[in-house]
This record gives C-alpha cells, structure tokens and sequence, in this order.
C-alpha cells in the first residue's frame, strides 16, 4: 500500500512582516492595532492594502466597509476553525465567501489550500494551490511560494498513485471477476481521497459483488449522498436500487 508524506511549511521567522499580516489573517486585535499605528504599506499589490488583502480604495463607500468587515470576520473565523477547533470543512465556507468577494485574497487562497488537504479533498486543494502559487509569486513571498510548489507535486504524485490503485482495482472486479481482492484498492483510495467519486461507486460494487451485504448498504448509502451532492439523477437512481437489491438479499440470504 502507498504512503504519502507532506513537506513542512515554511517557517513563520522565514515569512516577512508583509506576509505574516496576511497569512495569519488578523489573529488577534493587537496585530490589527500595531499595523495601523505603524501605517505599514504593503508592498507588490499596487495600492496599500489592510492586513488580509483588501484594497483600500480612494472612493470609500458603506457597501466598502461592510465588504472588508465581512472579509475580516469570515477570515477570523476560518483560521480559528482550522487551526483551534480542526473543523477544516466549516472553515472552507469562510474562506470560499471572502474568495467571493475578492477571488485573489491572498490569505484566502493560501487558507483553502490547506484546509482542502486538510478535508482530504485533493483535487480541489491541487487548484486552490495552483491559484495561489503566481500570487506568491508576483508577491516575491520565496518561502511561501516554494511551499506551494511542493504540495502542487506531491499532491500530483498523490493522485497518480490512487488513480493506478484504482485502475489496479477496476480490472481486478470487472476484467478479473475478483471483487474480494478488488475490495482493498477502493479502500485505500476512499481512505485517502474520501471525496473521490469513482471509488465510492466501485467501493459498494465490489462489496455487493463480494457478498458483504452490510457493508455494501453503507457504502451505497454514502454513493448516494455523493450522487445528490452532484444532483446526478441517474446514479441516485442507481444507488436506491442497488441500497434496495441488498437488503433483500440481507433478508433472504442464498443458502449456504
């Protein structure tokens, strides 16, 4: 079976004052208060910016304010919940509604990237990475940049090898007709990459193939959830019937 490993991110001491602002999001009102007394000006973003990333524009309105308030929030709230409270999902929906508002928030991008691998949704933490990776760029932000090239790679090279453990297990179920030796591969990938919608359906074929009519029901339950999520009427479709064909069979064993 496969491992992976995640570099460790750079150093909080290796990321200049411009970054830690951003990056830590307004921890707490003492930060917010030493930036103002010092009117620090961020630089490589054109205009000076408030510490995470909003622009300060000349022509300064209420609907202004209140966008940089709710962005200030929502970023506060993320970083407690992913670094505090280790709910990375909850904190996914704060950072997605400051990207709403501002779709290059620095601090945002970087956040969501984490808190996708976090959540163990791999894809979706390879394209926040990949967006964030030419803001650090253009930043010249050297260490937080080489950070994100490396969990572009390794998260690439993570994805390869689930995707062969699931091109070993397709073949092993509908090629080979060995859906017991089939069971394992689905299982590492769903461990791995809960959110990978492939493996989920073949995961409950293989153990409805297998004979493991509890475990199969579970595991057609969670393709289902996965199936509205999508709002794939077809494989609901297929989910109800297959949930349904299980425990008839659960009801009524075969003999033997």
């Amino acid at each position: 079976m496969t491992e992976f490993s995640s570099p460790t991110p750079p150093s909080p001491d290796a990321v200049s004052m411009k970054r830690v602002l951003i990056g830590a999001a307004l921890l707490s009102a003492l930060v917010i208060g030493i930036w103002m007394v010092l009117g620090v000006e961020l630089r490589g973003y054109g205009d000076s910016l408030t510490p995470g990333g909003v622009t300060i524009s000349s022509d300064r309105t209420p609907a202004t304010d209140l966008d940089e308030a709710s962005i200030q929030q929502s970023m506060n709230q993320g970083v407690s919940l992913l670094y505090e409270h280790g709910d990375a999902q909850t904190a996914i929906g704060h950072f997605s509604a400051v990207l709403a508002l501002n779709a290059k928030h620095y601090g945002a991008l970087y956040q969501i990237a984490k808190a996708f691998e976090q959540s163990q949704q791999l894809r979706l933490a390879h394209r926040a990475w990949r967006e964030f990776e030419p803001l650090a760029q253009e930043s010249t932000d050297t260490p937080s940049l080489v950070y994100a090239t490396e969990r572009i790679a390794a998260l690439e090279d993570q994805m390869t090898a689930l995707d062969e453990q699931m091109n070993t297990g397709v073949d092993l179920l509908h090629v080979q007709g060995r859906p017991d030796d089939a069971v394992p591969y689905f299982e590492e990938v769903r461990n791995a990459w809960p959110t990978h919608y492939g493996a989920r359906y073949q995961h409950a074929v293989a153990l409805e193939q297998s004979g493991q009519n509890d475990a199969a029901e579970g595991a057609w339950h969670q393709f289902l959830a996965a199936a509205e999520a999508s709002k794939s009427l077809d494989d609901m479709e297929v989910a109800k019937a297959a949930i349904l064909r299980v425990r008839a069979h659960q009801e009524n064993p075969e003999p033997g």
